[in-house]
């Protein structure tokens, strides 16, 4: 009789495989967005989700602390955004170069346009009706919709225009409800134009959803929202996440007898895959600050003046993550500290070659100290035992970022 072997047996094998590409950039997206953008991005995943609302944060953001300008991104101007779009816009190609720049000088920090359209006309030479064509062209040409709007009304029009609502009922509300709705009077413009108190929330929810001031968001102030909070408490560094500085996803209960609505499923699953993001970021910030606190605990209660040697790799290793989303983590959150308001980043420093007890940003504290003093590279080198051109390549670095500016 034959037997049949039952054992286990490991074989080696090639397959392909579809990998879950969107789910994963949605969640590093989610994770990775600072906290200043936190709350736009989960109003444009779940803007109609009727299972839930999204619980502003009131605004607690810190101005920037000295010396931390080199984390920060050089911000990108309103006019740099919309230069080049304005260079390739129809109506502009074969106009003079002075056009573009022009057009730009008539729009104020909101992005609308600050001039009639008299003045818009006369500066452009041609007659008011070109003019108005002209304007509705740059209207319907920028990114993202609303620049070059007449007021506010024009403003949430043209973002209603260009994601073609304009049979819905803000649309409706906006246009022929205006009289009464600059005036406060929203119930008279809804019982005026026939809708219902549940087409006025969904209209008035709608509108709430638009960007009413486009330009904004290119604004030269730099203002941090810190996600963390490192507190001494008895001599150890207590953790927090600060969650009044963060918008709240709110279920709203009277929904959940629709759980079962076939075609209100997919809103539920968006939700709760939202939610599920969520949570993740939050938990990955505060295992990542928990591992900061323990390894830089001297520099975060003031007992030195710069971060220990600690590179991204030992992160990763402990903490179970690619060293990639720990660098991504760490600069995109800010923490407040007794040292101040700083990135996560500014916590990791890569250890010296010839000394790995000092870190790349002791050094550097120990050079600006230095040459406030008047003292040389050398001296500097043979108090630390390090070799001379390391002292003289930092010293380099840090003088040719005085002279720059930070944006």
């Amino acid at each position: 009789m034959k037997w049949e072997d039952l054992g286990h047996r490991l074989v080696s094998s090639l397959e392909t495989r579809l990998l879950p590409l969107p789910r994963l950039i949605a969640g590093l997206q989610i994770l990775t967005l600072p906290a200043d953008h936190l709350e736009e991005e989960l109003r444009r995943r779940l803007a109609d989700n009727p299972f839930c609302q999204i619980a502003t944060a009131p605004s607690r953001a810190a101005p920037l602390q000295e010396g931390w300008e080199e984390w920060l991104p050089a911000p990108i101007t309103m006019d740099d955004h919309l230069r080049p779009q304005l260079q390739i816009c129809p109506p502009l190609v074969r106009q003079p170069a002075g056009i573009v720049e022009g057009l730009l000088e008539r729009l104020d920090d909101r992005g609308y346009l600050n001039v009639s359209l008299e003045e818009l006309a006369r500066f452009l030479k041609e007659n008011e009706t070109e003019a108005q064509e002209t304007l509705q062209s740059l209207q319907d040409w920028v990114d993202p919709p609303g620049f070059f709007a007449r007021d506010l009304f024009d403003c949430l029009l043209i973002q209603l225009r260009r994601q073609g609502r304009t049979a819905g009922l803000s649309w409706l509300l906006l246009t022929q409800g205006r009289s009464l709705l600059e005036k406060g009077e929203i119930q008279a413009a809804a019982k005026i134009l026939g809708l219902s108190g549940s087409d006025l929330a969904s209209a008035l929810g709608e509108l709430r959803s638009l960007d009413p001031h486009p330009g904004r968001a290119f604004s030269s102030k730099e203002l941090l929202t810190p996600e963390i909070l490192f507190a001494e408490e008895g001599g150890a560094i207590r953790v927090r996440l600060i969650e009044e500085n963060l918008p709240r996803l709110v279920l709203d209960e009277k929904m959940l007898p629709w759980l079962m609505e076939e075609s209100l499923r997919p809103a539920w699953a968006d939700f709760q895959e939202t939610l599920g993001l969520l949570a993740r970021r939050y938990r990955t910030k505060l295992r990542l600050a928990l591992f900061l606190a323990n390894h830089q605990k001297g520099y975060l209660l003031k007992r030195q003046e710069a971060p220990s040697p600690l590179i991204l790799e030992e992160a990763a290793s402990e903490l179970g993550l690619h060293s990639s989303t720990i660098q991504r983590t760490s600069v995109s959150t800010w923490a407040l500290s007794s040292s101040g308001t700083l990135p996560l980043a500014a916590l990791f420093s890569r250890p010296l070659r010839s000394r790995p007890d000092i870190s790349v940003a002791s050094l550097r504290k120990t050079l600006l100290q230095g040459m406030a003093e008047g003292k040389s590279y050398a001296a500097i080198a043979r108090e630390l035992d390090i070799p001379r051109r390391t002292a003289a390549w930092h010293g380099k670095a840090l003088k040719g970022k005085k002279s720059k500016k930070p944006f």
